[in-house]
């Protein structure tokens, strides 16, 4: 497994750091097999939050998760968590975080579809979670088709 620094930012006397954990033999270029990656935010001291997922090919990535089929779709990249700390949240490096990490996809040149299953039905969640999801992360909303996929959000890039 490779391990990467994707983000770092001086805080509170230390430093904030997120690393990607990730098979860079198959990251991004399999064609067959799926590949975790895992996302560690800490300052040195204590976790502050973990993003964990699969990439592989996008009709897999797709198909693994019930969700609105997208020919399309070269590659996939499936978000199973995004947990951050309250500090982080309420100062608005999770959005940060993202755009970090989004941004070492880029450099790495991977095209595909950026998707999370939404999983939570609390009513007091479910609007903050979409709005931080579309709003704040400009992803799109494909909300839930009975017996054909679940409420999920995606962004393509192509």
């Amino acid at each position: 497994m490779a391990r990467e620094v994707f983000f770092s930012k001086a805080a509170d006397g230390g430093t904030i750091e997120a690393v990607i954990n990730f098979d860079e033999s198959a990251f991004g270029v399999s064609e067959h097999d799926v590949s975790p990656w895992t996302i560690a935010i800490s300052d040195g001291r204590r976790d502050l939050g973990r993003l964990v997922g699969f990439e592989g090919q996008g009709q897999t990535i797709i198909g693994m998760h019930q969700l609105k089929p997208d020919p399309a779709a070269r590659r996939g990249l499936e978000i199973t968590v995004f947990r951050v700390n309250d500090a982080l949240r309420a100062t608005g490096l999770d959005a940060t975080l993202f755009g970090a990490f989004e941004r070492w996809l880029l450099k790495r040149g991977w095209r595909g579809n950026v998707i999370k299953k939404m999983k939570f039905t609390d009513p007091q969640l479910v609007v903050p979670i979409r709005e931080f999801w579309v709003k704040r992360l400009g992803f799109e909303l494909i909300l839930a088709e009975e017996g054909k996929w679940d409420e999920h959000v995606v962004k393509r890039w192509r």
